[in-house]
């Protein structure tokens, strides 16, 4: 009897172990799940900070126009300060303003910032409606 009831103690005794490892397992993959939503929730804040500096920046560029226009009711100057005050914001090299000549149904250039390469001046003074650039 004493042989039986050593086997059966080894038994509990392995059931026991079997318990804990599994217990340590299950604990290991709930550690792991917890780290996936970590990561997870780290990469959706990552990409909502992005988002709030661009449009933060898209902000700053709108009230910099806005100041820029309220600056002069002189439209020439008016324009070229809202040029400038884009490309600054938008770290631009070259940029310009249409203004629709309702005469003749085309868009031509009011104010240009950096410079446009002469083969693409003569091209860009004036746009038809619709055509592309």
């Amino acid at each position: 009897m004493s042989g039986v009831h050593i086997d059966m103690k080894t038994e509990q005794l392995n059931t026991i172990v079997l318990a804990q490892n599994v217990g340590i397992i299950a604990l290991g993959m709930v550690a792991i799940s917890i780290l996936w939503v970590f990561l997870i929730f780290k990469a959706i804040y990552s990409e909502l900070k992005k988002e709030a500096r661009r449009r933060e920046k898209e902000l700053e560029a709108l009230n910099e126009v806005a100041l820029a226009v309220g600056q002069s009711l002189d439209l020439d100057k008016v324009l070229d300060n809202a040029l400038k005050s884009v490309i600054k914001i938008g770290s631009f090299d070259v940029g310009f303003i249409y203004l629709l000549n309702q005469d003749k149904n085309v868009l031509e250039i009011a104010t240009v910032y950096g410079e446009i390469p002469e083969a693409l001046a003569g091209k860009l003074s004036t746009l038809q409606l619709g055509q592309e650039v």
